[in-house]
């Protein structure tokens, strides 16, 4: 019964993975079953072909990890322009609307679905604006990114062997790197009382 209350909890992020990945592919890892809050992590390869239009319910961080993949992908109008990704590459996703993609060659990427909930919550500890415009990243290369999202890749390949509360903080930085590279948030407001965040404070306590 606790595994199908995970899978149901983890149900609306696999979707949101989905909506990026669609069509014919293999998973390589995924973080179904450990429970993990704010976030979700798979690793997958993505074979050649078409996608449509799809919406994410979940902003999405992907970083590419295969060769150089290459395909077209929907712009204004229904127009396709070419793309290309090396290993490193990233791109980010606000959560709502995937535009089509045309996949020329296999591609292999860690996709990782990011609760809205958890962006906001991060942005509340950083004294930032409630509503903030996210807009989506392709080509990205950020080293601080990239290293959370391997950490996360290689706690789910363990089965979670570093425990939840390793998992809860490698999320918030997840959260706190997309909102400073998606939606323009700098840092942090200088705090007087110099203490953590109350909601970091409330899960080390409780961890």
């Amino acid at each position: 019964m606790k595994v199908e209350k995970l899978e149901t909890r983890s149900a609306p992020a696999l979707a949101a993975i989905n909506a990026f990945v669609r069509g014919s592919s293999a998973r390589l890892c995924s973080s179904n079953k450990l429970g993990w809050d704010g976030v979700y992590l798979e690793h997958h390869r993505m074979f050649p072909g078409e996608r449509n239009d799809s919406v994410s319910t979940h902003h999405l961080v992907v970083l590419c990890t295969s060769h150089v993949a290459r395909g077209e992908t929907s712009w204004e109008h229904a127009h396709f322009v070419p793309y290309s990704y090396s290993p490193g590459d990233m791109k980010l996703y606000s959560a709502g609307l995937i535009g089509a993609a045309r996949r020329f060659t296999d591609a292999t990427a860690i996709s990782c679905a990011l609760d809205p909930k958890l962006v906001s919550e991060v942005g509340d500890d950083l004294g930032a604006p409630s509503t903030v415009e996210f807009r989506p990243i392709a080509n990205l290369r950020d080293d601080s990114l990239q290293g959370v999202v391997k950490l996360l890749a290689a706690e789910a390949n363990s089965q979670g062997a570093s425990g939840k509360l390793y998992a809860d903080h490698l999320a918030h930085a997840l959260a706190l790197r997309f909102r400073q590279l998606s939606g323009g948030v700098r840092g942090p407001k200088p705090s007087q009382s110099g203490k953590m965040p109350t909601r970091i404070l409330q899960r080390v306590s409780t961890g």
